[in-house]
């Protein structure tokens, strides 16, 4: 029993020294490069930055090279600083031809944001379905949530904590209907008031087909999404904004991103480098006339510019922020954390295997052993 436990009390002393050695290498890394504040301009089609990193005053510039005042930089940015531009009385009356006024542009921009943290995470399957055309001027929260089991959708009472089981059954029958597989693979939604509208949720059931599910003056509205051939959603997102002009997003396996467009509920991939939802934030910065798409991790971010309409690639740009490499590279054999900006609790990581550190490990064992027979 001894020899087991001198071995356990090794390896996890081991562990702890990786651990702590992995530690200060974070702690002591050269940092990446500073990555401004970026978007790409519908005025001079090109990506344009707001640079504080130096301590000196402000930079503004585009990467045409030009270089601004802050008023000229409002002026090239107007769909982001509309309301600089209304209160200062320089919104132009149009931009690239279309006709514009502080209503459209509050109207059809967006900010998207999701981060590994909301993914990586544990959720608790239970879920609000909101009055889609309510009488009244806001939305209002249910008193019941639903669920789905293996095998049917049921909706529970929560002062009650009983099932609903007419309502659960007249949801059953529209889902069933209208083909729907169980059990159901991926559920989506804003459960929320803080929104214009409600647009209910969004599924995937067994067999991968995608469909809406929301509530309709208390009736179910179920409706079928087609999905372009071979595609195969991984995650769902359900985007309520002012403009109406999409539904959602849609990643697949593949990390293509496609967007669902209404009225025609029809999916549009948008022209993006392929999407790692787990380990990197994905920020859409939209506006009428092109799309911003940040994707960012550790190692870097990449700025992509789409149009607006077609979701075509514009333009892009790279920003290195790895940092390098730490002593932790060449004195361990691998890196062992436990935290993580990826997760919300604590989560083991081990990456960043090294042959040299390997072979400092394996010298340093040698010389132990050698030595302790010396004794």
């Amino acid at each position: 029993m001894k020899p087991l436990y001198t071995i356990l009390l090794t390896l996890l002393a081991a562990l702890a020294l990786v651990w702590g050695i992995t530690s200060l290498g974070d702690m002591t890394a050269p940092k990446g490069d500073y990555v401004p504040f970026t978007l790409y301009s519908e005025v001079v089609g090109d990506f344009a930055s707001l640079d504080n990193r130096d301590g000196e005053g402000t930079r503004y510039y585009d990467y045409a090279g030009r270089e601004y005042t802050d008023s000229e930089f409002d002026s090239i940015l107007p769909s982001f600083y509309y309301r600089q531009l209304v209160m200062d009385g320089r919104l132009p009356d149009s931009i690239r031809g279309i006709a514009v006024d502080q209503g459209l542009l509050e109207r059809e921009s967006f900010i998207f944001v999701s981060h590994p943290a909301s993914l990586n995470t544990h959720e608790t399957p239970l879920y609000f379905l909101l009055e889609s055309m309510s009488k009244r001027v806001n939305l209002e929260m249910p008193e019941d949530v639903f669920r789905f089991t293996d095998r049917r959708i049921e909706f529970v009472n929560m002062e009650s904590n009983s099932i609903e089981e007419e309502k659960s059954a007249l949801y059953q029958r529209a889902l069933e209907e209208k083909g729907v597989t169980f059990p159901i693979r991926l559920v989506a939604g804003n459960p929320t008031t803080r929104k214009p509208y409600d647009n209910g949720y969004l599924l995937v059931d067994a067999a991968d087909r995608l469909y809406q599910l929301r509530q309709t003056v208390g009736r179910p509205f179920v409706r079928p999404i087609d999905l372009p051939e071979g595609v195969r959603p991984e995650y769902l997102f359900v985007t309520e904004y002012p403009s109406k002009r999409f539904l959602g997003f849609v990643i697949d396996r593949e990390g293509s991103l496609y967007v669902i467009r209404l009225p025609e509920y029809r999916l549009q991939r948008a022209d993006l480098p392929a999407l790692r939802m787990r380990e990197e934030k994905l920020t859409i910065l939209g506006n009428p006339f092109f799309w911003t798409v940040i994707q960012s991790d550790a190692e870097g971010a990449e700025y992509t510019a789409l149009d607006a309409q077609t979701l075509a690639g514009v333009k892009s740009l790279h920003f290195d922020t790895s940092g390098g490499r730490t002593f932790a590279d060449y004195v361990v054999p691998f890196q062992l954390r436990f935290e993580s900006g990826e997760y919300n609790y604590l989560h083991p990581t081990v990456s960043q295997f090294s042959w040299i550190g390997t072979l400092v490990w394996l010298l340093a064992i040698s010389g132990i052993a050698w030595y302790r027979r010396r004794k």
